[in-house]
């Protein structure tokens, strides 16, 4: 299976994982990233300057990137990649990626401790109104494949949630049964 074949496998277990195309000088770039952990609307000038200078070594474009240059990796190295945060440029014309630090989602928040009360055990992060946010939280205390995102619409108002599984810590009989709802219930409300 060919890498972007495993990027779009990996995709249909995890929404918020985001893969785009972009031409440059007539070269396709697949660039591959979690919306979750990744401002990409603001690491998308930074994505373009790579890919424009592909041939320039990257400490000369001002641009931090993990590795310097563009060069072939094993699939399984630059999903690791993926789970910390950062972002692949793909040139599949060469089979070659580059591996860059984004400009990172928000994702900490400092908690105020209560004033009247000791802690024994405390919140160390908060839940907020942003369902990408809360993912990115949760892709950042639990680094691996194993966390599956599913996201859905529902409801009068199209509201969108997410089913979010770490495999090995639930019944997966459990788990298929909700999954199995979930698309029942979703395909009755397309009707």
């Amino acid at each position: 299976m060919g890498f972007i074949d495993q990027v779009k496998d990996l995709q249909k277990k995890n929404k918020d994982l985001k893969m785009s195309s972009i031409h440059m000088n007539g070269t396709p770039y697949g660039v591959i990233g979690f919306e979750s952990l990744v401002d990409f609307s603001a690491t998308w000038k930074m994505i373009e300057t790579l890919i424009q200078n592909e041939e320039i070594p990257v400490q000369e474009t001002n641009v931090h990137a993990e590795q310097s240059t563009w060069k072939k990796m094993r699939s399984t190295e630059q999903f690791k990649t993926l789970y910390e945060g950062k972002v692949i440029i793909w040139n599949p014309t060469k089979e070659v990626s580059l591996i860059v630090d984004p400009v990172s989602r928000p994702l900490y928040r400092s908690i105020d401790a209560p004033v009247n009360e000791s802690i024994i055990y405390g919140a160390r992060d908060a839940f907020t109104e942003s369902l990408q946010q809360n993912i990115g939280l949760l892709r950042s205390k639990y680094k691996s494949k194993e966390l599956e995102v599913l996201s859905t619409s529902h409801g009068q108002r199209n509201r969108k949630f997410s089913f979010i599984v770490l495999k090995g810590t639930t019944n997966e009989k459990m788990v298929q049964k909700i999954k199995k709802n979930l698309t029942n219930s979703q395909m009755k409300s397309n009707k």
